[in-house]
């Protein structure tokens, strides 16, 4: 068999399929759910959130304020449901203090010494630090719309993968008599590379070309692989605000 004769009947085999797909593709979309895409931005507010320890005697904070993008496929499986996955990214942020009041070995802390008594004396430390998170964010939820299709409802669950976090500030100590000075500290080795959220929602279509609402995401994953000291296990709680812009992309929407 020569070259030719075998690329030929591979390239009518090829223009088969071509001519079937042709011929019969128009009809098995039509059979589909309408899709629409959706292109979202917004606001997250909010911050890590978890139950300090005994030890921390003040705390305080300020919840980050960061963009939101979302690209999301929205499949209409009734005129009032939809089922809705995507890709997204978000930024999570807040800042933090606190006061943490208990004692330390003073010969071990700062001698290395591992006495038959330990020298135990009251100490202060006074920690600020940031976090800085960026996640890949690929939720799926089931949207739900009311009166006309004009208000909606959201509910469901949101993968999140870590592409980049921080978390890191500086500690003062004070042991009794002695000022041990400011320290920096670098825990973000300890936050764990995945999240889990559910994600629940509310807001209104602005006639067929978008929609404006209100979201709020409760992690139901642990934020750190490793407590570290001073703190404890903690969850993201964010809070959105979203604008959005829908594509019809195939037969758009009922």
């Amino acid at each position: 068999m020569t070259v030719g004769q075998r690329i030929f009947p591979s390239l009518k085999q090829s223009g088969t399929i071509f001519f079937l797909l042709f011929l019969f593709l128009p009809g098995l979309i039509a059979q589909f759910p309408p899709i629409d895409i959706e292109l979202q931005g917004g606001m997250l507010v909010g911050t890590p959130y978890g139950q300090l320890p005994s030890t921390v005697t003040a705390s305080s904070g300020k919840p980050g304020v960061n963009p939101h993008i979302r690209a999301i496929a929205s499949v209409q499986l009734m005129p009032h449901l939809s089922v809705n996955t995507g890709i997204g990214y978000a930024r999570k942020s807040s800042s933090f203090a606190v006061t943490i009041e208990d004692q330390l070995d003073v010969g071990q802390e700062l001698f290395g010494l591992n006495l038959p008594i330990p020298l135990n004396v009251d100490y202060t430390a006074k920690s600020q630090g940031t976090f800085d998170n960026h996640y890949l964010d690929v939720p799926l939820y089931t949207e739900i719309r009311f009166k006309q299709a004009i208000w909606y409802l959201q509910f469901g669950y949101q993968y999140s993968h870590l592409l980049k976090g921080s978390l890191q500030g500086e500690a003062e100590v004070n042991a009794g008599f002695l000022d041990l000075g400011t320290t920096e500290f670098d825990e973000s080795s300890s936050l764990n590379p995945r999240d889990h959220a559910l994600l629940f929602g509310a807001g209104r279509n602005l006639n067929t070309w978008g929609k404006i609402g209100l979201g709020f995401s409760y992690g139901v994953g642990k934020l750190f692989t490793e407590v570290p000291d001073g703190m404890s296990q903690m969850r993201n709680l964010y809070g959105q605000l979203l604008f959005a812009l829908r594509i019809p992309a195939i037969q758009g929407s009922p």
